[in-house]
């Protein structure tokens, strides 16, 4: 089985997991993955659709691994118990949604050793809240799969929560990731973009300062990525 760039960014930082539950997992391609690599022992598939969880268990039963997955029909952790997944994925979502989901069953997201999150969008959302509720984020992943750029989050309830931009995290500059360099500068260039195409108009001044403000961050980023290149 094979899997996308994205997925196998997520496959790739899983690591001490007897069990992992895959929430929103649609066609379990990623459980299943891990089955077949022997990198887990058990998948808890879940989804809150039948369409795509059905998809999921036709996946896992065609690979020959359906009796080492539980599926379960249902919204985010709610079909979850505390301790019962070493590690919980969710992939492919919006960033808000995945907040509000991890909000609803703090417990139980905290009973799993770690977490791997790979949100679509409002990213310093996710990494806002999972500061908030003590949850250290011990490792970051940028990947570029086409014309997208993913970042995917590793955090633990285990690991010390400390603060930092939320949307601009400084530890893949620390790094010295140049996948991350490079979104930086798309991200300024867009910015910068916008703010050209919306300068004359009066009613705009507030989208205006917001987007130079977050300018100034990536820039402070950038920076902060050439001392540590330099040094």
């Amino acid at each position: 089985m094979k899997l996308d760039k994205r997925l196998m960014a997520v496959a790739e930082l899983v690591s001490d997991c007897a069990t992992l539950a895959d929430i929103g997992s649609d066609h379990a391609y990623l459980p299943a993955y891990l089955l077949l690599e022997n990198k887990i022992k058990r998948a808890i598939v879940c989804d809150v659709n039948r369409g795509p969880l059905e998809n999921g268990e036709n996946t896992c039963r065609t690979a020959g691994i359906h009796d080492k997955c539980d599926f379960r029909l249902g919204s985010g952790l709610s079909v979850l118990e505390e301790n019962e997944a070493d590690v919980i994925t969710m992939c492919g979502m919006g960033g808000e949604l995945m907040t509000n989901l991890l909000s609803e069953k703090v417990n139980v997201a905290g009973s799993a050793k770690f977490l791997i999150l790979q949100p679509q969008s409002a990213y310093d959302m996710l990494r806002e809240f999972l500061y908030d509720n003590n949850f250290g984020v011990i490792d970051e992943r940028i990947i570029k799969d086409r014309h997208l750029y993913y970042r995917i989050i590793l955090a633990s309830s285990d690991a010390d929560a400390v603060k930092d931009d939320f949307l601009y995290p400084s530890l893949l500059a620390e790094r010295k990731d140049e996948t991350y360099r490079e979104f930086l500068m798309f991200r300024l260039k867009l910015n910068e973009d916008i703010i050209s195409k919306i300068s004359s108009a009066s009613d705009k001044t507030e989208e205006i300062s917001s987007l130079r403000k977050e300018n100034e961050r990536i820039k402070g980023v950038l920076k902060y990525y050439e001392d540590k290149r330099d040094n």
